[in-house]
C-alpha cells in the first residue's frame, strides 16, 4: 500500500494510474469508500491493484484500521494506491507509507507522452505532431497547463486532431476557461490582505504556516507600498484572524511533516482547497493582471533571501515556472542580478530557477548556452563575472547539471577547472567541487559511475584546477552523511552504496582517496573524511562489510598500509572512539602489524 499526497496538478493520480498498470498487469480497479473504517476488506479480490480516489478533504485514518487492510492487501497479493487529500491528517506511525509529491512534472513531456503514444515510430504522424506543437495557439496552451492530469487530458485531445483532423480551437476552449476562472475568483477577493494571501499561497502552497504567513505579511507590505506610496493606508494585522483569511483564500491548515537529515519533524502547513491552485494563480497573475509582474518579483527576490531554504528554493523555483511565459525578461530582470550577487543562497536560487526552462523543449539549448557564457573566463577579473561563473559552478550541480550529467561535466571540464592569478580560484574550485558532490548524486545509479570516472580523468592531469577539485568533490563524497535507502528506510552512506552498484567503482574510490592523501594541502583532510565515513556506518550488517571491503582497498603500497594503519591507530587510542574503528584497525592490521 502506497499513499500518495501533494500538490494539485503534481501528478499523483497520473503516476498511480501508470505503477498500478505496471505492476498489475492492467488488473486495475477503482476502489471506492468513505473511510478506512468503511473497508470491506473480504470483497477486496487477489492479484488486483485497486485506485482509491475521492476522499474527503476531512478524512481521517487511525493506524489499526491503515493496518488491517495492508495485511489484507499483502495477504492477497493485491496492490493499492490511495490519494490522500492535502488537508487530512495521516497516521504518524505509518508514514513511511506516505509519500508526498513536492515538485511538479515537466508538463510538457506528459502532454508529448500521451499525444505521440503508438505513433513514435511513423514518421508522417510524428511531423504532423511536431507541426502542431509549433502552432502558436499549441504553445500558448502548453504555457497555462496547470496540473499532470491536464497535460494528459489535452495531449489526448491533440491526438485526436493529429489523427482525426479535428479543431484545435475547440480542444483549447476549456484550458481558457479554467484561466478565466482563477481570475474572476481572484478579483472578487473582498480585502487586500485576502489577495496578498492568495498571491503568496500561489508560490508557498504547502509549506508551513508560518512561512506562508510572513511571505503573505511582506506581501501585504509591497502591495500597499504600490497602491498607497504616501502612507495613508496600513497593514491591519489584527482585522483578519486565520480563519477568516484562510476561509475568504479557501485555503486550510493541515498536518504535514518537514523532511530533515535528523528525521521528519511534524510541521503545520497551508493548502489552498482550489483545484490546481499554485499553477493557475500563477498563470492568472502574469497573463491577466501585468501590472502585478513588477511587485511579485520584486517580492520573490526578497524571499530568496531568506533564512529558511524551502522558501528560497521555492521562490527560485516559482522564478523559474515564471520564466517559461517569458524567458529573457526573466532573465534580465531577475536572474541577472541573482547570478551577480555576493550570497552564495541568492546565485544557487538562479540555478535552481533554470531548472524548469532546463526541462522545457523550447527552451533547454538557451539555458545549456546561458550557462556555458556565465561559466567562461572573460578578459578582466570583474567581481560580477567571477560570481557569474560561480553561479554557473552551482546550476551545473544538480539545479540543472542534474537533468543531463554528461553535459554538465563538459562544461565544467571547458569552462571552470581554470586557475587563473587575481581570480579568486577558490571559491570557484569549492563551488565546482560542491556541484560535482550534487552530480554524484545518492551513489546507486550509473551517474554516480560516470563522474567517479570523470573524476579520475581530471585527477591525473597535472593542471592545478582539475586536480583540486577531483580531490575536494572525493573528500565530499567520502565525508557525505547517510541517506536514505531506496527500500528498506535505512541510511546509507552514498560512497558505499557506489562500491556496491557498480564493480568499478571500489577501485575509482581507492585510487581517487590515494591521490587525495597525497595532496599536498587536504592529505589530512581526506583522512578525517575518511573516519567520518566510518562513524556513520551501521555497525554489523553490508554496511560495515562494504566499508572494510573500501578499506582494504584504499592502500597500495606497503608504505600507504603503515601510515592508514598509523592513522586508525591514533583513533582508536581516543578515550571516546567509536568501537567500528577498532574493527577498522584490525582489518588493516594481523596480530598488531600492518597486513
Amino acid at each position: 500500500m502506497v499513499v500518495l499526497s501533494g500538490g494539485h496538478g503534481f501528478g499523483k493520480r497520473h503516476a498511480a494510474i501508470h505503477a498500478l498498470d505496471a505492476i498489475c498487469d492492467g488488473r486495475v480497479q477503482e476502489f471506492g469508500a468513505d473511510t478506512m473504517a468503511d473497508v470491506a476488506v473480504a470483497a477486496l479480490s487477489e492479484d488486483t491493484g485497486y485506485l482509491w480516489t475521492g476522499l474527503a478533504d476531512n478524512v481521517t485514518a487511525e493506524a489499526h484500521e491503515a493496518e488491517l487492510l495492508r495485511e489484507a492487501l499483502r495477504i492477497r497479493r493485491s496492490r493499492m494506491v490511495i490519494i490522500w487529500p492535502g488537508g487530512a491528517k495521516w497516521p504518524f506511525e505509518l508514514r513511511e507509507l506516505l509519500q508526498i509529491f513536492t515538485v511538479a512534472p515537466d508538463l510538457s513531456a506528459v502532454l508529448r507522452q500521451h499525444l505521440q503514444v503508438d505513433l513514435e515510430d511513423d514518421p508522417p504522424a510524428v511531423a504532423a505532431i511536431n507541426a502542431l506543437l509549433a502552432d502558436p495557439l499549441a504553445i500558448e496552451a502548453q504555457t497555462s497547463l496547470t496540473g499532470a492530469e491536464e497535460a494528459a487530458r489535452l495531449g489526448v485531445a491533440l491526438r485526436d486532431v493529429v489523427l482525426e483532423g479535428g479543431s484545435l480551437p475547440e480542444v483549447l476552449q476549456r484550458v481558457a476557461a479554467a484561466a478565466e476562472q482563477t481570475s474572476a475568483w481572484f478579483a472578487k477577493l473582498p480585502e487586500r490582505e485576502d489577495r496578498a494571501f492568495a498571491l503568496a499561497l500561489g508560490a508557498l502552497d504547502g509549506l508551513s504556516f508560518p512561512a506562508v504567513v510572513a511571505g503573505a505579511r511582506r506581501m501585504d507590505e509591497v502591495l500597499q507600498s504600490a497602491e498607497d506610496p504616501e502612507g495613508r493606508s496600513f497593514i491591519r494585522p489584527i482585522k483578519r484572524p486565520a480563519r477568516q483569511l484562510l476561509g475568504a483564500v479557501d485555503a486550510s491548515k493541515v498536518a504535514s511533516v518537514l523532511e530533515r537529515r535528523y528525521g521528519a519533524v511534524p510541521m503545520t502547513a497551508v493548502r489552498s482547497n482550489r483545484e490546481d491552485f499554485p499553477r493557475r494563480m500563477l498563470y492568472t497573475l502574469w497573463q491577466e493582471f501585468p501590472y502585478l509582474q513588477e511587485i511579485y518579483l520584486d517580492w520573490l527576490g526578497g524571499l530568496v533571501g531568506s533564512n529558511d531554504p524551502n522558501v528560497r528554493d521555492r521562490a527560485a523555483v516559482v522564478t523559474g515556472l515564471l520564466a517559461e511565459y517569458d524567458f529573457d525578461f526573466i532573465r534580465g530582470r531577475v536572474l541577472l542580478d541573482w547570478a551577480e550577487s555576493d550570497k552564495p543562497e541568492v546565485r544557487r536560487a538562479a540555478g535552481v530557477a533554470l531548472r524548469a526552462s532546463a526541462l522545457s523543449g523550447t527552451l533547454k539549448e538557451i539555458v545549456w548556452r546561458l550557462l556555458d557564457d556565465w561559466a567562461s573566463a572573460g578578459s578582466s577579473l570583474r567581481t560580477l563575472e567571477n560570481n557569474r561563473r560561480l553561479t554557473a559552478a552551482a546550476a551545473l550541480g544538480d539545479p540543472v547539471g542534474g537533468t543531463d550529467c554528461r553535459r554538465a561535466l563538459e562544461i565544467i571540464s571547458r569552462r571552470l577547472l581554470d586557475h587563473m592569478p587575481g581570480s579568486d580560484p577558490d571559491k570557484r574550485i569549492l563551488a565546482t567541487a560542491r556541484a560535482v558532490v550534487e552530480l554524484f548524486g545518492d551513489g546507486g545509479s550509473s551517474q554516480s559511475a560516470t563522474v567517479l570516472e570523470q573524476m579520475v580523468h581530471w585527477i591525473d592531469r597535472k593542471e592545478v584546477g582539475p586536480h583540486q577539485v577531483a580531490v575536494g568533490a572525493l573528500i565530499g563524497i567520502v565525508g557525505r552523511p547517510p541517506d536514505l535507502g531506496d527500500d528498506d528506510g535505512s541510511r546509507v552512506p552514498p560512497v558505499l552504496r557506489a562500491a556496491t552498484a557498480d564493480p568499478g567503482n571500489l577501485p575509482r574510490i581507492a585510487y581517487l582517496w590515494r591521490c587525495a592523501h597525497g595532496d599536498r594541502l587536504m592529505g589530512q583532510v581526506s583522512v578525517r573524511a575518511l573516519r567520518q565515513l566510518a562513524e556513520h556506518v551501521d555497525a554489523g550488517g553490508d554496511q560495515e562489510r562494504t566499508l572494510m571491503q573500501l578499506i582494504t582497498a584504499l592502500p597500495a603500497t606497503a608504505r600507504e598500509l603503515r601510515t592508514l594503519t598509523f592513522e586508525a591507530r591514533q583513533w582508536t587510542r581516543e578515550e571516546s572512539h567509536a568501537p567500528i574503528l577498532d574493527r577498522l584497525l584490525a582489518t588493516l592490521t594481523n596480530d598488531g602489524e600492518p597486513r
